[in-house]
């Protein structure tokens, strides 16, 4: 594995695109088997109810969406803003027309993002050539189980964005680990953007990211087969000040050193080289068997 400390930073050691490896007990495929048929049942309940429910309560709709696949609890945070002020908290929310830069880490990061505004909302990734990819909810959880570093969304800019939603932007362009902030793709920038917010996301457990290609199944048995939802998310939304640069914007995203920023050699065109690596890696070892 000594090939792959180019996919490390070199200063905190940190790989931003290395998964977790996570078991799943006999027990946990058990409980699976008798909750999953429920969760589904209420999923399909909600999706017939959606045209109704998420035009007139966008921001209920999605909550209740997150808690049946599996998110026990969203926790809110401003900064600078007590955790006790709900009207601070409630005033300082996206509303239409902000840029939200988030950091992505896994396939249900789409509902959590929405739930945090009463206001209608997009979700983007950032490309290498400069533009912006708007994804739906298949998108969106097509690309994260894939890999994420190849889009399969409308692709625009931000000038045809639409001003009255919020943008949920992921300006790294790929999902990483939670652990740091990587650089924003070559091409892209942040500078000429005027009003633009972050929203540092973290959640756990480590089984409900999707840093690399990701078996679906897996993922469904292992965290929506939970008797009790047991995944927690916590977000923190932070200000940034008029003008920022996208190194101090990457700053602000990391949340006053929670996660690290790292060097500039990390981008998500490093993560497609290092997801090659991992696959050549593979087919040797299938080869020797």
């Amino acid at each position: 594995m000594e090939k792959f400390t180019v996919y490390s930073d070199k200063t905190t050691g940190i790989m931003p695109f290395r998964e977790t490896p996570v078991k799943v007990s006999l027990l946990q495929y058990l409980t699976a088997v008798v909750v999953l048929p429920v969760r589904v049942f209420l999923l399909i309940i909600l999706a017939i109810v959606s045209p109704i429910f998420s035009v007139i309560a966008p921001r209920a709709y999605s909550r209740t969406a997150a808690y049946l696949f599996g998110v026990g609890s969203i926790e809110f945070v401003v900064d600078g803003v007590r955790r006790s002020d709900d009207k601070g908290i409630r005033d300082a929310s996206p509303v239409s027309g902000d840029v939200v830069v988030v950091n992505a880490i896994g396939p249900l990061d789409y509902l959590v993002w929405k739930s945090t505004s009463r206001f209608p909302s997009v979700v983007c990734v950032a490309l290498e050539d400069g533009n912006i990819a708007e994804l739906g909810f298949k998108d969106w959880i097509d690309w994260c189980f894939s890999g994420s570093v190849n889009i399969c969304g409308n692709v625009t800019t931000f000038t045809k964005l639409p001003r009255d939603k919020v943008i949920f932007l992921v300006a790294e362009g790929t999902v990483t680990n939670g652990k740091s902030v990587i650089r924003f793709p070559r091409g892209f920038t942040l500078n000429k953007i005027a009003r633009v917010k972050t929203l540092s996301t973290r959640a756990t457990p480590v089984s409900c990211t999707t840093v690399g290609p990701t078996s679906k199944i897996s993922w469904i048995f292992t965290n929506m087969g939970t008797i009790v939802p047991s995944i927690h998310y916590r977000l923190k939304l932070s200000i940034v000040k008029e003008g920022a640069t996208d190194d101090e914007i990457r700053n602000t995203l990391a949340d006053n050193g929670k996660m690290k920023v790292i060097g500039d050699s990390l981008t998500v065109e490093t993560k497609r080289d290092y997801l090659s690596a991992l696959e050549e890696i593979k087919g040797k070892n299938k080869k020797r068997v």
